[in-house]
């Protein structure tokens, strides 16, 4: 993955992240059923992860590659 590519994921991944809060959480919260925890955890989960994923591929970028 090149640098352009890296950057690009990098920005869309916290987008994607907000979507699966909103999704996971949130749409729990607002409805009239009761909340499943198992969701709930794999929601937080799955966004820490992307904004955590986000990061490493920003900061792997930092890296001189010399292959």
């Amino acid at each position: 993955m090149n640098d352009r590519q890296r950057k690009w994921l990098a920005d869309k991944l916290p987008n994607t992240a907000n979507i699966i809060i909103a999704g996971f959480i949130i749409g729990q919260l607002i409805s009239a059923k009761p909340i499943d925890v198992v969701l709930f955890i794999v929601g937080i989960i799955v966004y820490l992860g992307l904004y955590i994923y986000g990061f490493l591929l920003l900061k792997g970028g930092d890296k001189k590659n010399d292959d």
